[in-house]
């Protein structure tokens, strides 16, 4: 093996001085990364890339008007309409079930911001007649829902007195109340109406709480027919 003798007095670096460095026991010799590694990073940039394009054509194409339906609705509070039951008669003709067309007060929690709840309370009791202890707990164990009743068929009276508050969380709903024009004459033939309860609720998503439902007779026989269609009234959540 040919050696070599470095000149420590000569500043002139010689060929063979260089490559001694090269090889020297300390140093590290860098190797060049492997095509394989490239290929993988290359691929995993483009996977990443088609899930975002694939994920925003998704949203913004295929499910684009569901996901802003969606979004219209949730600045909007929905208060539900009862539809106008159907209307039962005899083969005669004879009208044996209608309707009365009357209204329900409806509250929004979220409207109340801005207002004295202990004042607004004691106003909407005098319009009511309601004793203000009962209708201050009433409220208060509702208050976390989005709406609820306060009071079904209200009086030509009392809608003029509600009206005159000028409250924003105060709604006013139609929702008739059925009427039996012969009373009870055929009442164990035509049957009668009643509040939904808890199993009703989870047996059909069709109810809401304030609605009522055929019990007996042809009322219930008939249900799914005289029940309707339902609606609703939308109140911007931000409106004043």
């Amino acid at each position: 093996m040919k050696k070599y003798r470095v000149n420590p007095d000569d500043e002139t670096l010689e060929p063979e001085e260089s490559l001694l460095g090269a090889v020297s026991p300390g140093s590290r010799i860098e190797r060049p990364i492997k095509s394989g590694f490239f290929v993988f990073f290359y691929f995993g940039i483009v996977l990443i890339f088609s899930i975002f394009v694939v994920n925003g054509f998704n949203l913004g194409i295929m499910e684009g008007d569901y996901y802003a339906g969606l979004s219209a609705r949730n600045q909007y509070i929905s208060i539900p309409v009862s539809p106008k039951r159907g209307l039962i008669y005899s083969k005669e003709g004879v009208l044996l079930a209608t309707n009365r067309r009357a209204f329900s007060l409806w509250f929004i929690p979220s409207k109340l911001a801005g207002y004295e709840k202990e004042e607004a309370v004691l106003k909407l009791s005098s319009a009511l007649d309601l004793p203000f202890d009962s209708l201050s707990n009433f409220i208060e164990n509702n208050i976390d829902r989005a709406t609820f009743v306060v009071k079904k068929d209200i009086s030509e009276e009392e809608e003029e007195k509600i009206l005159s508050l000028s409250f924003p969380f105060l709604v006013l709903a139609e929702n008739d109340i059925r009427v039996y024009p012969d009373g009870g004459f055929f009442s164990h033939i035509i049957g009668y109406v009643g509040a939904v309860n808890e199993e009703d609720l989870n047996k059909d998503d069709f109810y809401k709480p304030s609605d009522e439902i055929g019990r007996d007779g042809l009322e219930s026989f008939y249900e799914n027919v005289l029940r309707g269609r339902r609606g609703e009234i939308l109140i911007h959540r931000f409106s004043g």
